[in-house]
């Protein structure tokens, strides 16, 4: 008698344990209400869909990560060793990374962006060129030094183009180079070489003699330029 009674405290134990345990269902107003794209940095963001209500998240470059479900809006993100939570108050709604300890003094907080919203990239993609510069123009605005808008990086997303034979592409990507660095000679070099390579003389020698006047000692140009002339 007394083993039977044993057996049933114990599975009744076991019970109340597996009953705490198990994570709470995620409701379809919080998952309708969290799902979409959250502003990871200018050029980036964070994706939240659901699978059989399950989150499933692109963070940056990580994609289809499954995050553990701790209880109704955290969850912990292995892959870059984070717990964060939905903050449903916030407006717009956030997601907050949770600080580690108490020496953590600034929150990191990633904002729903709205569905109408366009990266300055997906203009770029698109080839909503113009666009794509004011984005870029706004994002250097805001951080000068943001490697989005690096001169060093269009440049090579130029030449790029220009080796798979993409000339417009790539006299677009000049172009918004020499907009993002008025005052360096190189983009004005760089979309020169373009500009003779798309046969149009007139405009490769207008910023071939930009790249001079901002640096008088290119032998190289000097030569161009008295041969378009």
């Amino acid at each position: 008698m007394l083993k039977k009674i044993t057996v049933s405290f114990l599975f009744l134990i076991g019970g109340l344990m597996f009953t705490t345990c198990t994570t709470p269902e995620l409701s379809q107003e919080f998952i309708t209400k969290t799902k979409g794209r959250y502003l990871l940095n200018a050029d980036e963001y964070i994706q939240v869909t659901y699978l059989e209500k399950e989150l499933q998240l692109n963070w940056g470059g990580l994609k289809n990560i499954q995050p553990l479900q701790m209880n109704t809006s955290e969850f912990y993100i292995k892959e870059i060793n984070q717990k964060i939570v939905f903050n449903l108050q916030d407006t717009p709604i956030s997601i907050h990374v949770l600080k580690k300890s108490d020496t953590d003094t600034i929150p990191t907080i990633y904002k729903k962006i709205p569905v109408s919203y366009t990266f300055a990239f997906e203009y770029l993609a698109t080839g909503n060129y113009d666009k794509a510069m004011v984005s870029y123009l706004s994002i250097q605005k805001n951080d000068s030094l943001s490697p989005i808008i690096n001169e060093n990086h269009w440049n090579s997303k130029g030449y790029a183009q220009l080796r798979r034979d993409s000339i417009q592409k790539a006299i677009q990507y000049f172009k918004i180079n020499a907009a993002l660095h008025p005052n360096s000679y190189n983009v004005y070099d760089s979309l020169g070489e373009a500009y003779l390579k798309n046969g149009d003389s007139a405009l490769a020698l207008t910023n071939y003699k930009m790249a001079i006047q901002l640096n008088p000692s290119l032998r190289s140009v000097k030569k161009i330029i008295k041969r378009l002339k």
